[in-house]
């Protein structure tokens, strides 16, 4: 090729390199404007904010209030408190995902009945992932959209825990235990009630927040507590017939990481025992998400080896769309109606909230 062929294709392959940086630089530039607009610069201190936000541990640097979806989207680029909880919940989403469609495809019986109560797991655990990402993410917008969106939140929750219930009974429970109605019938009751408690108590505003945060507590407690409530029947009187060595392992190291859960819900530790950690060590709520990632983990094994392994023992009772998916509509829907009467009861009455902070369900 003559040297001057090759000298216009060097010139040519210049100005397409530098008219291609001038692109990159340019959106660049444009994104760090949008990023300098939207971050949290100009946060509240103590003093600056009512109570209960008024405590040593609590980490200022709230958003602003009455942001746009847009503008709550584009602060989650910025490093502080709630954008490491959206990111964390993203990451939670995204990784369940990926685990339930790679079980999904394993499992031999996917189009056979006894994949119902898998399916209502991970529509309940997805329910909640997605729900905590949205009262994350939408934090800061203005107060009766934040105060709908924790009602989401709050309410996922339950449909989790009859999804959990659910599964658990059909897989993990013990080889007898002829119930199947009345503990099925018995959970998706307290699931509408547990719905009921958590979100008309917090507009009880005659409730301090302690009181407030030990009825939150106590009903997760007891949600948690029926709903493993096979695992503890398993663990204690362990038949040889119904024992799987490869799940019940598993299921320790998910009641373990629940515990530490509990423990660091209640404790609020380490910001409550040395304030300003936060840029070390987090805050525990980001340390419960990274914690409830790998009981999940747990969580899903356990359900998918005692589908395989216990096949015998969970053909005796074959599940139906009415004890699997029905139950889950009926709770969806209480929730749905629930919530519904939540909005219309906002709409002709205002509800005082924390002004400008985003809700803190502890």
């Amino acid at each position: 090729m003559p040297l001057y062929h090759i000298m216009t294709l060097k010139d040519k392959l210049r100005n397409c390199l530098r008219d291609w940086y001038a692109k990159v630089a340019s959106c660049l530039a444009h994104c760090r404007r949008d990023y300098q607009k939207y971050r949290w610069r100009n946060t509240y201190n103590r003093s600056e904010v009512t109570a209960p936000y008024q405590r040593s541990y609590i980490i200022y640097g709230y958003r602003e209030s009455d942001l746009t979806v847009i503008e709550c989207i584009l602060s989650t680029l910025s490093f502080n408190n709630d954008c490491i909880n959206v990111w964390l919940c993203f990451i939670n989403c995204i990784y369940l995902t990926v685990r339930l469609v790679k079980h999904l495809h394993n499992v031999a019986f996917w189009y056979d009945g006894r994949a119902y109560p898998l399916m209502c797991y991970a529509c309940g655990a997805l329910c909640y992932f997605i729900a905590l990402l949205l009262s994350h993410l939408l934090s800061a917008t203005s107060e009766p959209a934040r105060g709908r969106v924790m009602f989401l939140y709050r309410s996922s929750t339950t449909i989790f825990y009859v999804g959990l219930s659910i599964a658990l009974y059909h897989f993990s429970r013990p080889a007898i235990f002829p119930y199947m109605q009345l503990y099925l019938y018995t959970t998706a009751l307290l699931a509408m009630l547990s719905t009921t408690i958590l979100n008309l108590s917090h507009y009880q505003r005659n409730i301090n927040a302690t009181w407030l945060r030990a009825i939150h507590l106590s009903t997760y407690f007891w949600m948690a507590t029926i709903s493993h409530v096979f695992l503890i029947l398993r663990f204690t009187s362990c038949l040889p017939i119904d024992c799987n060595w490869l799940s019940l392992p598993l299921f320790t190291w998910q009641l373990v990481f629940f515990c530490i859960i509990v423990l660091a819900y209640i404790l609020k530790f380490p910001e409550y025992y040395w304030p300003g950690t936060f840029d070390k060590l987090g805050h525990s709520r980001h340390w419960i998400y990274v914690f409830t990632l790998i009981l999940i983990k747990f969580q899903l094994d356990a359900l998918i080896s005692d589908a395989i392994e216990r096949i015998d023992i969970t053909n005796l009772t074959v599940p139906t769309i009415f004890s699997t998916y029905f139950l889950m509509l009926v709770v969806f829907a209480y929730n749905a109606g629930l919530m519904r009467y939540h909005i219309k009861k906002e709409s002709t009455k205002n509800v005082t909230g924390h002004n400008n902070l985003p809700y803190d369900d502890s």
